[in-house]
């Protein structure tokens, strides 16, 4: 999500909802995203050659056009692919597809906000756990806590696996 803060950053200050597709596993660039806007606007990539980019960006705009939750999904070139994909993306990636919606969720603004202007910050988003946890991204600035926090009534289920942006 990194590689693409200032744009998300914008559209978050312009309240634009958009679909995030972040790299869970990969054989390189775990935390790589991929965004669509409304307007089918994209920014960032996704490693694994063009047919991975572009399955990417037609499930970010499923996500948007149907309104599915979030989902965890594997996306890989298909055989006939092969030759002409890079080795890393032989094997696909492991994706999670979300639907951002900035009003809801004021805190990516300043924590955006924090990583565009190089502050001292750390992000993490569930990646694998509860359904209702799935996609869901807990914001702790440099200078101490904040009171976004992942819900305490799933200690019985914690998230099994969270990807970690710092600044």
């Amino acid at each position: 999500m990194l590689n693409i803060a200032q744009t998300l950053y914008d559209w978050c200050r312009a309240a634009r909802p958009f679909a995030l597709a972040t790299v869970v596993d990969a054989p390189s660039s775990p935390g790589s995203a991929l965004a669509v806007d409304l307007e089918g606007r994209a920014a960032g990539g996704i490693p694994g050659g063009c047919c991975v980019q572009e399955a990417v960006y037609e499930t970010c705009v499923g996500l948007l056009r149907d309104g599915r939750g979030p989902a965890r999904t594997r996306l890989g070139p298909r055989p006939d692919d092969l030759p002409a994909v890079p080795r890393t993306g032989e094997r696909g990636v492991d994706v999670l597809v979300q639907r951002v919606e900035p009003a809801a969720q004021p805190y990516l603004l300043d924590a955006l906000d924090a990583v565009v202007l190089g502050r001292p910050a750390a992000l993490a988003q569930v990646v694998d756990g509860p359904d209702d946890l799935l996609g869901r991204t807990l914001y702790v600035p440099g200078h101490g806590p904040h009171p976004r926090s992942l819900e305490t009534e799933h200690e019985r289920h914690p998230p099994r696996a969270i990807v970690c942006h710092r600044t």
